[in-house]
């Protein structure tokens, strides 16, 4: 198991207040354009989630990558 210090603790909360995964949090399964939206913010997660500084030290702390974690919160 992996020491998890403060410093950690506190880049896995950074990934917890992204900007970017509150981005699908906000459609409306009624749009027009529900999937297409839905897609592209997923598209934009992933995409930053794999950019992140801090994605090591979240996947300490939490065992699974940002995308993952947030994906199966969303479901």
């Amino acid at each position: 198991m992996a020491y998890i210090s403060e410093n950690v603790r506190k880049n896995a909360q950074k990934c917890m207040e992204c900007a970017i995964r509150r981005l699908g949090e906000g459609l409306d399964k009624k749009m027009e354009f529900y999937k297409q939206a839905k897609f592209a913010a997923d598209t934009a997660l992933r995409a930053s989630c794999n950019m992140c500084p801090y994605r090591a030290d979240f996947e300490k702390v939490y065992g699974m990558t940002p995308y993952e974690y947030f994906e199966n919160q969303l479901k």
